[in-house]
């Protein structure tokens, strides 16, 4: 796998601890949902920039930046997950196949506050 200009990912790239994280949903007794994240597993990624836009909200505009996130191959990262990097967190968006020879993963993601 490579990026613009990058070369070959390897295992030195892999600078940054990443947690996965599951979305847990219950109950909350009045009708209501509350959300709660568990941690799944951690392993090394690189995070990479991909693009960064401003998007209005209604109490203002909100920076939005969307990265790559690549690792090894792995059976248990899905879209509804999301990667907590240091004191980032990173909604997975989508989940690219593992490469040709199923060593390495590429996950798009957007940083929340």
């Amino acid at each position: 796998m490579s990026g613009p200009g990058r070369g070959a990912l390897t295992a030195g790239r892999l600078r940054l601890r990443a947690v996965l994280e599951r979305r847990v949903d219950t109950d909350d007794g009045a009708g209501g949902v509350l959300t709660s994240w568990v941690a799944e597993s951690a392993f090394w990624v690189e995070v990479e920039t991909s693009s960064m836009a401003e998007t209005e909200v209604a109490l203002g505009v909100r920076d939005r930046v969307a990265v790559r996130v690549h690792f090894r191959a792995r059976t248990d990262v899905a879209a509804s997950n999301r990667l907590r990097v240091e004191d980032r967190i990173y909604e997975i968006v989508s989940v690219a196949p593992a490469d040709k020879r199923g060593g390495w993963m590429t996950v798009t993601c957007e940083e929340r506050p």
